[in-house]
Order: structure tokens, then C-alpha cells, then sequence
């Protein structure tokens, strides 16, 4: 499994080479639309799996009390760290390399108020561990837990195969793999009356077309779970509740709190 690891790292110092003021205003507002009106000042706040470090970034923008942000590739602390420089390096963002399985890296970062991690658990190569660290370590009885999980179960095999292609394909073949699911962009987009050679437009949170495509096609380790896996699995681990969902994407987004049994479905599509 090692030896077909995607480098996220890699593709992350690309994309942020493209953050902007606008990258990270529409990171805020992503956060500000799930947390709602809650005040982030006297929150500690966790980022697992940070790649870029936009989310961290946007999360110190507004407000935080502390920032904890770390990744399990090198390259992609580096990426979050330039932002942190960006930043002006402020004391109470801290960035570590570490995993979500070592459980002695994990105690030694405390418990956290809100606990962020977007597109990151699924490719541990140990999915429910790394979701049980989570809740385990990392959390008190007031805590929130936002995770952003694949939910393809249906596709899981055509996707995975996509995946270990992808990882074990030379230079061109990467390159051609990449194009031809950009013309497959390109197609939905036209049908759907788009233009479709702007199909590199800015997505959701800040992120970029392009970069979300390199990712999601290296992206191995691979696994995925719907959100009654997910809520089922939660609740067992800890009496966590759904509060928020959105399973209208290729990730669901879910928002967990125990002792919560009114749940709020909420629908952002931002697709191609």
C-alpha cells in the first residue's frame, strides 16, 4: 500500500502557490455556513490531515482562540506553513507532522473544541481506526467533529482501480489520465450549457478544479462509508449525534455532537 501512497503534499505546494484573498474568503464563508454564528474566539481548533493549511488559515482568520494543524506528509506541512508565514506566524497556530493512527502523537495535542478534517480519514488505510482516534483522543463532551468522507460505495471498485492506475502509470500516463477526465468535465459542462473551457473555475472552500481533480484521482489509500455507516458508527463510539449533513457530493460532509437528536440536512451542490 506505501508504495502506491499518493503525494498530497506535492499537489498542495502547487495549489498554494494560487491562494488568494479570495481563496480565503470563500474558505471562511464555508466555515461560517456550517458553524453558523458560533464564536470561534474561545475555540480549539484542530485540523487533521491540513494539505494546504487553507482551512486552518481561515479558521485563525476568524478568530480562533488556538489552531492545531497537522498532516502526515511532509510537503503538505511545508504548504501549510507558507500560509502560516502569510500569516505573519502567529503563536497560536502551531503545525506538526503526524498521523491520526499514532495514538501517543495524538495525546501529546490535548482536546479540542471543534475537530476539522476534510477529505483526509479515507486515505489513512485505516479508515475506522483513524475515525475512532479521533473521537477518542482528541475530543471532550462538547466538542464538534466535521468530517468530509467519500460515500461512492456503489463506484467503490471502478474507483479504486481509477486510483491504483493512476499511482502506477508513468508521467504521461498521469498526464493522460488527467486530460481525459478533464474532457469529461469539459462534456458535463457543455450538456449543461456551460462553457466549457472555463472548466478550471474556483469550487467551494476556496479549493481549485484542477487541484481537486489531481487529488481525487492519486488519492490512495481509498475507502469509503454513507452516512448511516458513518451516524451508526458514531453513535455506538461515543453517543455522537449528526447535527448538519450534505450527501449531495462525492463527500459526504457531516457535522457530529453528542446527545443530539434533531439533525438539519444541509445542500451546497458545487458541482462541475
Amino acid at each position: 500500500m506505501d508504495d502506491l501512497r499518493f503525494g498530497f503534499g506535492k499537489n498542495w505546494l502547487n495549489y498554494v502557490k494560487e491562494v488568494n484573498e479570495e481563496s480565503i474568503q470563500a474558505a471562511k464563508e464555508n466555515i461560517q455556513l456550517w458553524v453558523g454564528n458560533e464564536n470561534l474566539n474561545d475555540k480549539r481548533i484542530i485540523d487533521i490531515g491540513c494539505g494546504s493549511g487553507i482551512h486552518s488559515y481561515a479558521f485563525f482568520e476568524l478568530g480562533a482562540k488556538e489552531v492545531i494543524s497537522f498532516d502526515y506528509d511532509i510537503n503538505s506541512v511545508r504548504a501549510a506553513r507558507i500560509l502560516w508565514e502569510k500569516s505573519g506566524k502567529p503563536k497560536n497556530w502551531k503545525i506538526f507532522q503526524g498521523s491520526v493512527l499514532e495514538i501517543e502523537f495524538l495525546k501529546g495535542l490535548g482536546q479540542f473544541d471543534l475537530v476539522y478534517s476534510w477529505g483526509v480519514l479515507h486515505h489513512t488505510g485505516d479508515l475506522w481506526k483513524a475515525i475512532s482516534n479521533t473521537n477518542y483522543y482528541l475530543t471532550n463532551d462538547d466538542s464538534i467533529i466535521w468530517l468530509a468522507l467519500y460515500q461512492g460505495v456503489d463506484t467503490f471498485q471502478h474507483d479504486l482501480k481509477l486510483k491504483i492506475n493512476y499511482n502506477t502509470a508513468g508521467y504521461l500516463g498521469k498526464r493522460f489520465i488527467v486530460w481525459k477526465e478533464i474532457f469529461r468535465i469539459m462534456k458535463r459542462r457543455r450538456v449543461k450549457g456551460k462553457n466549457p473551457l472555463t472548466w478550471n473555475v474556483k469550487r467551494g472552500r476556496g479549493m481549485s478544479t484542477y487541484y481537486d481533480l489531481i487529488d481525487w484521482l492519486g488519492g490512495y489509500p481509498y475507502e469509503v462509508c454513507t452516512v448511516d455507516q458513518l451516524s451508526n458508527y458514531m453513535a455506538k463510539h461515543g453517543n455522537w449525534g449528526l447535527l448538519k449533513y450534505n450527501d449531495d457530493e462525492a463527500c459526504a460532509v457531516t457535522i457530529f455532537k453528542k446527545n443530539i437528536d434533531d439533525v438539519e440536512p444541509m445542500y451546497q451542490t458545487d458541482k462541475y
